[in-house]
């Protein structure tokens, strides 16, 4: 069943110009004329791939980052030509596989933290096994997904 707005129920007399107003959680905002803020296109591969040759696309599973923001089902661009920084959110490949993680500067060296409780901290070190693979630079969280 659909939801409809009682606003938008209401019959608009034709001379009237309808105005919506986009507010973000938590605070309100001016009226906004929406052709005012729309840009001509948008082209996500564009925007959000800066080198297509070393740009992934991968599927974050799991809640150990939603503290980052990163929840299971996110669509995550990884590029593997950035260098990595401090807090930046990496994949990195581990005991054969790969982990979503926050990287972190230690005194100790270098480690990639679980942003929420639960998860083992890693120390990056090739040896071991456990090395930086590329840089999430954009996730894509869906929220109606049917």
């Amino acid at each position: 069943m659909k939801m409809v707005s009682p606003v938008l129920r209401r019959r608009i007399d034709p001379g009237y110009r309808v105005r919506r107003t986009f507010q973000p959680s938590g605070a309100p905002m001016p009226f906004l004329d929406p052709e005012d803020h729309l840009e001509q296109s948008l082209n996500l591969q564009q925007r959000l791939v800066k080198r297509p040759a070393a740009t992934f696309f991968l599927r974050a599973r799991g809640d150990s980052l939603a503290a980052a923001r990163i929840h299971d089902g996110d669509l995550l661009v990884v590029d593997r030509s950035v260098e990595a920084a401090d807090g930046d959110i990496v994949v990195a490949a581990a005991d054969g596989g790969f982990v979503i993680r926050q990287l972190r500067r230690l005194e100790t060296g270098w480690v990639l933290d679980s942003a929420g409780p639960g998860k083992p901290r890693l120390a990056v070190d090739p040896e071991a096994g456990v090395q930086l693979w590329g840089v999430v630079t954009a996730s894509i969280t869906e929220h109606c997904r049917r």
